[in-house]
């Protein structure tokens, strides 16, 4: 019976199709369709030549690149998977991702982030074969392509578009990050829906800002690269860069959270930079007023599903609402199994291609996260008579900051680790600017002391700095629910709210 294509021959593909056309954008380089399947053909025989088979794994440590893309297609064309971890952890953060994924081979960065990675491959031990991407010797990602053959060699069987391609570590509720397996061709079909949705053709130009360690890079990525557009990919979100980016390249796609259009906006009061060819759905006075209007593409979902699945594009009341992506099947469940009925909360359950794949070397959670095919997102919703399903928050605590997920449980366990904290909770404060503010509630030993300060310079190096509070209350006791703390009661007492869809209060 024949099979999807992967992603590794539909980019070879176009490289047939359009191979003088400019595909890929980054720093001081364009790369064409032909560079790209040549170069991602050379590094999978670097990988091959390393002892990468199907269903190993391969690291990027290391901010955004176009070496990333080539890597996501070499292990597409291996049966690999390649995990891009969040080069914005702490030390013990990335050590902990370094052991966990057990990659064959990791590819690293030195400039910026070199130091923290190099400190947590000590702390590793790790005996993968470490390869540097941004250096320019023989044993860099650039020495090794030059000197690797260029013949495309042997594929993974046809199997392999249901195996692991892309994994990417979530938040960590319970304590712990997560690496969630995304597949060839579960990725597949949520780019086709997002090409439908955004409306890219060949002629878009899209912007990749956003870390590829989310979801929403490749959402960003893959739909106007894989339709033969040109996709411009920025290292890091910076004000200044993306304007010129943005201004030079006349980008059309891509998502930006508000955080960085405000700072946008900001930065090019004065408009010496124009960026009137991008689309955007972001109401952020100046933003919008520098940019074009945009479709809205909201709606709901995670990275264990591929990203946003319910699609707002496809109809809804609020950004946070929408219809089932064509290729998915959605329930709202009640907590015995059944169906919730029209207008009544449950947990939203998946099913479907990009669905049930879980977390790598999680087999007692994947267990409990998964009935049968279907996938238990831990996220509340409801299905009104029209169709529409609404996002009403994670079941789970959690706190969303700049487009960031933050799990109390895994910040509440690093402040305990304080010698002068014998409690910690964390809630999430409104903030204009980044939606919420993690928000740290502490009980002290007795005579002990402790500062907004004091406590952040411990933090540093122990969780990332956006998980770090931001604000501070000291607390005689704290008040508990059972086992946890009394969320509700910190909210009200220290003025939490604001969480995604207002889930406490559903």
């Amino acid at each position: 019976m024949p099979s999807l294509p992967t992603f590794y021959r539909l980019a070879c593909q176009q490289a047939v199709s359009f191979p003088g056309r400019t595909a890929i954008v980054y720093r001081d380089q364009r790369l064409s369709f032909a560079d790209i399947c040549d170069r991602a053909n050379r590094i999978a025989n670097v990988l091959k030549a390393e002892g990468v088979r199907e269903g190993d794994r391969v690291l990027w440590l290391g901010q955004n690149a176009n070496r990333v893309l080539e890597l996501f297609l070499a292990c597409s064309r291996l049966g690999a998977g390649l995990c891009v971890a969040n080069w914005r952890q702490s030390v013990a953060e990335l050590a902990f991702v370094i052991r966990d994924i057990d990659a064959r081979v990791i590819f690293w960065q030195q400039e910026e982030v070199g130091d923290v990675t190099v400190e947590a491959r000590t702390a590793a031990d790790s005996d993968a074969m470490w390869i540097r991407h941004d250096g320019d010797d023989a044993e860099s990602y650039e020495g090794r392509i030059a000197a690797a053959a260029a013949e495309a060699g042997e594929e993974a069987g046809t199997d392999s578009i249901n195996r692991p391609l892309l994994i990417l570590y979530s938040a960590a509720f319970g304590g712990r990050p997560n690496g969630a397996q995304l597949s060839d061709v579960g990725l597949f079909l949520q780019m086709l829906t997002h090409t439908s949705a955004l409306g890219i053709g060949r002629d878009n130009v899209g912007l990749v800002s956003t870390p590829m360690f989310h979801i929403v890079a490749w959402l960003d990525l893959l739909p106007t690269f894989m339709m033969g557009g040109k996709v411009a990919i920025a290292r890091r979100t910076e004000a200044q860069a993306l304007c010129e980016l943005i201004h030079r390249e006349k980008i059309v796609t891509g998502r930006l959270h508000p955080p960085i259009a405000a700072r946008i906006a900001e930065y090019n009061a004065d408009r010496r930079f124009d960026l009137s060819s991008f689309r955007s759905s972001l109401d952020i006075p100046g933003w919008k007023e520098m940019t074009g209007s945009g479709p809205e593409i909201g709606g709901t979902g995670q990275t264990e599903v591929a990203g946003p699945i319910v699609l707002h594009a496809l109809g809804g009341s609020t950004p946070f609402s929408g219809r089932i992506a064509p290729f998915a099947e959605a329930r709202v469940v009640n907590p015995d199994g059944t169906d919730a009925p029209p207008g009544k909360l449950g947990e939203l359950w998946i099913r479907g291609a990009s669905a049930g794949l879980g977390y790598w070397n999680r087999p007692e959670l994947n267990a409990e996260r998964m009935r049968g095919d279907w996938w238990r997102t831990t996220d509340l919703a409801r299905r009104d008579a029209d169709g529409t399903i609404s996002f009403a928050g994670p079941m789970l605590q959690m706190v969303k900051t700049g487009g960031e997920n933050v799990y109390p449980a895994e910040v509440e366990a690093a402040i305990k680790s304080h010698p002068a904290i014998t409690a910690a909770a964390i809630i999430g404060t409104p903030d204009p600017i980044w939606s919420q503010i993690v928000t740290g509630i502490v009980a002290l030993a007795p005579d002990a002391h402790l500062t907004l300060e004091t406590l952040r310079a411990y933090l540093k190096d122990r969780i990332a700095g956006y998980k770090i509070p931001r604000a501070l209350h000291i607390v005689q006791k704290m008040p508990m629910k059972g086992l946890v703390p009394d969320y509700a009661a910190l909210d009200a007492r220290f003025g939490g709210g604001n969480y995604p869809g207002q889930a406490r209060k559903a």
